[in-house]
């Protein structure tokens, strides 16, 4: 047995509770011929990319999705990406078809009005591929996009784990501890080069800047590095999904960015009620 509510905190362990929930899942399976040839499919041209840059290529882009309505993997790169910084690409992916990164500093807000972004991002009926969503629903949140139908690989990562390991893990696993179980040693080896080489253009603590995610012509080192964000995602859940039913995991994922948006408010509330405490009132205006 598996407390929800629990493993809501553990992945977000700041985060605001909400009453409990008990879920039994069903044991693990051994994977059949068909998931076999399903990991070929979602595997496939997992390096391959595409950029859309007008707004007419994008909007033919989305409203097919938005016709076929088959999944898609999702993620977003930017500028300290949250409510506070700037979303420069958005990755997706099809199961079986090459990515795309979709430039939002070329389209800006016309990428999700007549392109079709908000349309795609708030549509119930197209499910979205992540792996932990908050700070991307952040992002998109200061834009006015909601996003809805939103499934996060990280809780079904974490709660395999936790199933077979047999006890709780009380700590989060990014996707390169995901992506390590979840590929051979071969492919893991590859990705982990890919990761490391992006992040040190753009991860200040390995001395990069995220101002690189403004920088046209993209550098092809971060193309790559965005790509594989969104590359083997279907295949995680093609080769999981028995961990969690769907429609728990996408109660649990709306859960949790729920108590995550509703802690960001909380937290913004309170710096503006130091910052209105603290202002000395000699500078109030007369």
């Amino acid at each position: 047995m598996l407390d929800i509510d629990s493993l809501g905190l553990r992945l977000g362990r700041t985060d605001i509770g909400v009453p409990m929930q008990v879920l039994e899942y069903p044991p693990l399976r051994r994977p059949s011929h068909r998931r076999s040839s399903a990991r070929a499919e979602a595997s496939r041209c997992r390096h391959c990319h595409q950029v859309l840059d007008t707004v007419s290529a994008l909007s033919r882009y989305v409203s097919k999705l938005l016709l076929d309505k088959s999944d898609i993997a999702v993620d977003f790169e930017g500028v300290a990406l949250c409510r506070t910084g700037e979303l420069c690409i958005v990755q997706i992916a099809q199961l079986g078809r090459d990515a795309v990164l979709v430039d939002i500093c070329a389209l800006g807000e016309r990428a999700f009005a007549e392109g079709r972004l908000r349309e795609l991002f708030e549509s119930e009926e197209v499910l979205k591929l992540g792996y932990d969503g908050r700070a991307d629903y952040d992002a998109l949140n200061a834009l006015g996009v909601r996003m809805r139908g939103y499934f996060d690989c990280q809780v079904l990562y974490c709660t395999r784990r936790d199933q077979r390991g047999g006890r709780r893990d009380p700590f989060v696993k990014g996707l390169g501890a995901a992506l390590v179980d979840l590929l051979s040693p071969t492919e893991a080896a590859s990705l982990t080069k890919i990761k490391k080489t992006g992040l040190q253009l753009f991860a200040p603590y390995l001395g990069g800047s995220y101002e690189v995610w403004r920088a046209r012509p993209l550098n092809p080192l971060l193309i790559t590095y965005a790509v594989a964000d969104v590359a083997y995602l279907h295949r995680m859940r093609l080769e999981w999904r028995d961990a969690v039913p769907l429609a728990k995991m996408m109660q649990i994922s709306k859960t949790r960015i729920e108590k995550f948006m509703v802690r960001a408010l909380l937290i913004l509330l309170l710096l503006l009620s130091l910052c209105i405490s603290s202002y000395p009132l000699s500078c109030a205006p007369t």
